[in-house]
């Protein structure tokens, strides 16, 4: 994958993802460690447009979490909510479910305001990898 970088101090050409870690890796020495111990940068494949709602869902449930405690709520939410794990199935389940699989209030909310946006058309998930920064 090649990505362009911005920026005033960036240089103006397309890089891999390998090279940004190495230029990274030779101007900063934890990142040099970092680079040595892990490799270089890797970004995943951006989510298939069915899997787009699960994906934003755990991204609320897991924010400020440790990984093994998000991990942990999480799969008690995707417990709660039941399959297919959509913005119709969790608008079916009650606050309290989601409050008793370890959500806080806000992240229920948040969960519950996201589903509203996605199954009312508000958020288009099937176009949202080709909208703007600013869309």
């Amino acid at each position: 994958m090649v990505a362009q970088a911005e920026g005033p101090y960036a240089p103006k050409m397309a890089i891999s993802h390998k090279d940004a870690s190495a230029a990274l890796a030779g101007r900063d020495a934890v990142m040099a460690q970092l680079v040595a111990r892990h490799g270089p940068m890797r970004i995943p494949a951006a989510p298939r447009a069915e899997q787009r709602f699960a994906t934003l869902a755990n991204a609320i449930t897991s924010q400020q979490l440790n990984g093994r405690a998000a991990a942990t709520i999480w799969s008690r939410v995707v417990e709660a909510v039941g399959e297919p794990f959509s913005a119709e199935t969790v608008r079916s389940v009650p606050v309290t479910a989601l409050r008793s699989a370890g959500l806080s209030g806000s992240k229920a909310a948040s969960l519950l305001d996201l589903a509203d946006h996605v199954a009312e058309g508000r958020i288009h998930l099937q176009a949202i990898g080709r909208l703007g920064d600013d869309e």
